[in-house]
C-alpha cells in the first residue's frame, strides 16, 4: 500500500510540472561566425547548405541565412536595406514575389516555390538587414499549409536578429 501511495504521489507531481508548462519549445539563441546573432527555438538546429553562410532547421521550418559583403559590389555599401531588399526581390522574381513589407523595422517579402522533385508547395519569408559591413538576407521557409501559422513566428524571429 505504501509503494502505491508513493507511486501516485509521484504521478501526481509529474502529472502537475506536465500541466504547469505551456508545451511551447524555448527559446535558444544562435551566434554564427558569419555575424549574425538570431533566437529561434530549441526545436531548431544548426546545418548547412550549399549557397548559405548558415542554415537552422527545425521539423516545421528552415531559416536560410545569406551575408553579402559591401566590398562584393562598387558602392554597394551606399545601399539602403530596401534597395538591398528590391534587389533579392527581383533576383526572386520567378516566384512572384509580393511587394516589400515593413513590419516594426523588419523590410520583408514573401513568395512561394513549388519543389517538383517532392510535389510540395513553400512559402518563404525573406527579411532583409543591412549590418556594419555587409547585408543579410535571412529567409523562413514552410510548407505552404504551415507557413500561415508560422509568419507571425518568423517576423518574431526576424525582430531578433543583430550583428557583431
Amino acid at each position: 500500500m505504501k509503494r502505491f501511495s508513493a507511486i501516485l504521489i509521484l504521478l501526481s507531481i509529474l502529472l502537475c510540472f506536465a500541466s504547469c508548462s505551456d508545451g511551447k519549445p524555448k527559446a535558444q539563441t544562435f551566434t554564427h561566425e558569419c555575424g549574425i546573432t538570431i533566437t529561434l527555438n530549441e526545436a531548431f538546429r544548426e546545418d548547412n547548405a550549399g549557397g548559405y553562410d548558415v542554415v537552422y532547421e527545425s521539423s516545421d521550418a528552415t531559416v536560410f541565412v545569406l551575408k553579402e559583403e559591401f566590398s562584393e559590389f562598387d558602392g554597394f555599401g551606399d545601399y539602403s536595406a530596401t534597395q538591398y531588399g528590391e534587389l533579392v526581390r527581383a533576383a526572386n522574381s520567378n516566384n512572384k514575389p509580393t511587394e516589400l513589407a515593413n513590419s516594426n523595422g523588419i523590410i520583408y517579402f514573401e513568395y512561394g516555390y513549388f519543389y517538383r522533385e517532392k510535389n510540395i508547395e513553400y512559402k518563404y519569408l525573406t527579411a532583409v538587414f543591412k549590418g556594419k559591413d555587409a547585408f543579410f538576407s535571412v529567409q523562413f521557409a514552410a510548407t505552404a499549409d504551415k507557413y500561415p501559422l508560422l509568419k507571425e513566428t518568423f517576423l518574431t524571429f526576424a525582430e531578433s536578429v543583430s550583428f557583431e
